[in-house]
């Protein structure tokens, strides 16, 4: 799985993972959700959006006030 290529930077008070994998739709909604039950066992984060297609994910997070 070396070919997945992910980033996590900041966008004003907002966080953004991006995957880039390539290997189909499935992987990448396997990759959302993985990261989405993480957030939910993270009081820290509170989910904004997510967005999953065959070649990438990208979700966006924010800090709890």
């Amino acid at each position: 799985l070396n070919k997945i290529k992910m980033v996590r930077f900041e966008d004003g008070d907002i966080e953004i993972i991006h995957l880039i994998h390539e290997f189909g739709l499935g992987f990448g909604k396997f990759e959302t959700r993985l990261i989405l039950e993480m957030l939910e066992r993270t009081p820290e984060y509170e989910l904004l959006s997510e967005e999953s297609d065959e070649e990438k994910c990208t979700i966006k997070i924010q800090k709890r006030s």
